[in-house]
């Protein structure tokens, strides 16, 4: 054996094995996954790196003291663990992305391990029918679940973490990314609306039970407060405050969070939807008789305007870049915006009929359902003179109660 050979087989024997690790991906909820890492190595890591390959929403939020940033105060040794928590930040527009989150680990004579993983974000439209819940990707509609799903679908919420809930003729549940399950041992039923308190506490609107409070330690629904309203139609909670308002089919009502009471000034009936323009801090109602009102927070509600007619039902208000546009329940000229002195005019070129429900994306698409026959969710991608346009696949010949956005992040091996 030459003596170069000898030194090479010599160098080879003595070669210290290259860092290895393995890692691990749990979902905490739809918008947050936590990835642990954990080295196999026989030598100790002294540096964690990541890279992904675009530039999407993803951002680390979180880490183990020993693992700053994806950096190492202290050298990884052989079995221990890093833990790092990432964060989708929703765009609101339905569509799915993917990217590849490649991480690298090196130890102290500077070799690299490298492990690819790969990330989808996708932030879907979902529409409540009769039959189920559906979500939209921008491209394809699909079911939400195969075993117990909802159906006769009133309302859908999301929580500050995009964990899915919705209310039923029968139930209030909850989507957990692969099962529904019932909200509760005593759910309400002919629940409306749902909303969310300041303290994230989940509140049910029903058309028989009034307003109801889940608390998860006793895994139970109590009526929330005393003498509460009954036959709600809509709710909304003001960000950031105890304040919360209950439309109904008799007065419209608030709750301080301790007492219920009826909104200031002369009593309005029929309050069936709410809008919060959250930057003047002022809030619309419309009613069951086309009419649109605005509080005064001392001499009440304050009319402004009848984009509907006097039997129409005004289902939907939002805010789309501060311009107020309601959606109404009848055969023509159903979807108008609010002009600076509150006079109402068409939104959008052949707006559907019995418009129940709208929604806004963050790419200034409006979006709009209804029920009866034909496609029942449309799209307005531009403004006020553009055109709706009936969603490829959207759900045919149904009545479609509530639309919503939500996003979730997936981190797979």
């Amino acid at each position: 054996m030459s003596l170069i050979l000898a030194s090479m087989l010599n160098f080879l024997g003595s070669a210290r094995p290259l860092p290895t690790f393995t890692s691990s991906a749990h979902m905490d909820n739809p918008l947050q996954q936590t990835l642990t890492l954990y080295n196999t190595s026989p030598t100790m890591l002294t540096g964690i790196d990541y890279h992904m390959n675009t530039s999407l929403p993803l951002k680390l939020i979180g880490s183990a003291s020993t693992c700053l940033n994806i950096s190492l105060v202290h050298p990884l040794k052989t079995h221990d663990s890093c833990t790092y928590v990432f964060q989708m930040l929703p765009n609101m527009t339905p569509m799915t992305q993917r990217a590849a989150l490649t991480l690298s680990a090196t130890n102290s004579i500077e070799q690299n391990y490298f492990r690819t993983l790969q990330v989808q974000m996708s932030t879907y439209l979902y529409a409540a029918t009769l039959q189920s819940v559906l979500r939209w990707d921008g491209n394809t509609w699909a079911p939400v679940g195969t075993v117990n799903i909802p159906t006769q679908v009133r309302a859908l919420k999301f929580d500050a973490q995009n964990n899915l809930y919705v209310g039923t003729n029968y139930s209030v549940q909850f989507w957990d990314g692969a099962h529904w399950n019932i909200v509760g041992l005593n759910p309400p039923v002919s629940v409306n609306a749902l909303s969310f308190n300041a303290d994230g506490m989940l509140i049910a609107g029903s058309a028989t039970q009034g307003a109801q409070i889940f608390i998860p330690a006793q895994n139970r629904w109590y009526a929330l407060g005393q003498n509460g309203p009954i036959d709600i139609t809509a709710l909304l909670q003001v960000p950031r405050t105890a304040m919360l308002y209950a439309g109904t089919n008799d007065f419209t009502q608030e709750f301080d969070g301790t007492h219920w009471q009826p909104t200031p000034g002369k009593p309005l009936l029929g309050s069936s939807s709410f809008a919060l323009n959250q930057e003047q801090q002022l809030l619309y109602t419309g009613d069951d008789a086309g009419t649109v009102y605005q509080l005064n927070p001392t001499y009440g509600w304050i009319n402004k305007g009848q984009p509907g007619g006097p039997y129409d039902i005004i289902d939907s208000l939002i805010f789309d870049k501060n311009l107020l546009i309601a959606g109404i329940d009848n055969e023509a000229h159903s979807i108008k915006s609010a002009q600076a002195d509150f006079t109402w005019v068409d939104y959008g070129q052949h707006a559907p009929a019995f418009v129940t429900a709208l929604i806004a994306d963050a790419q200034d698409h409006l979006y709009a359902a209804n029920y009866g026959n034909g496609p029942n969710v449309y799209q307005l991608s531009g403004g006020a003179q553009d055109t709706w346009q009936a969603l490829v696949g959207a759900p045919h010949d149904t009545f479609v109660n509530a639309l919503a956005l939500g996003s979730e992040l997936k981190i797979s091996m």
